[in-house]
């Protein structure tokens, strides 16, 4: 398979995606928690499956040399970006406005593959160090660190889903990751709009 047809089947995985995802937004915002754990077990194979062709199209597309650049701060910026439209995508969820949440989670598609094929190329290590010398302050690390703790609680939940754990412990990892987000929302919108204010 070609570069550009792996990446028309990434594409495609993503924009198919999109309804389950609507769902999910829709059941989280009426509080239906049993809606819920059923989303994300639907949701769980879909995204594997957009994950794996889309590592697939990545790979290919540095192959051919599509996606590639070596520059720490393009690759920041462009991943500052994916960042903002994480935070339009939970400021969205927070205030229930289901369809301004999927518009952004649409927009932020484009974002996010511009950030993986310039960070693609750059060292981890360069990155790292120009975040720390250029960027990073005490409330962006804070920030940084809620973000991580977030998918930490989401990954814990998808691991109970896949283990059938019980009600009680998927409504307790729920519960985390309702908390987690307003946590993230609370630190993050004054760093994301210091980082707007900066590109």
């Amino acid at each position: 398979m070609n570069s550009i047809s792996t990446i028309e089947t990434c594409i495609s995985d993503i924009e198919g995606d999109i309804p389950a995802i609507q769902q999910l937004i829709s059941d989280i915002s009426s509080g239906n928690v049993m809606n819920i754990i059923s989303d994300v077990t639907t949701l769980i194979p879909l995204v594997e499956q957009a994950v794996s062709d889309c590592e697939g199209a990545l790979i290919a597309s540095y192959g051919k040399g599509l996606l590639r650049s070596a520059d720490p701060a393009t690759c920041y910026t462009d991943a500052s970006n994916s960042a903002y439209d994480v935070y339009n995508i939970v400021e969205a969820v927070i205030a229930k406005n289901t369809t301004g949440a999927i518009l952004d989670a649409i927009n932020a598609v484009s974002d996010v593959t511009g950030a993986i094929g310039s960070c693609d190329g750059v060292n981890v290590a360069d990155l790292a160090e120009y975040i720390y010398a250029n960027v990073l302050n005490l409330a962006q690390q804070i920030c940084v660190g809620d973000l991580i703790s977030s998918l930490v609680d989401v990954d814990s939940l998808i691991t109970d889903i896949k283990s059938g754990a019980t009600v009680e412990q998927i409504l307790n990892d729920v519960t985390n990751i309702v908390t987690a987000l307003n946590t993230d929302y609370d630190a993050c919108e004054p760093v994301i709009a210091q980082i707007i204010g900066e590109l």
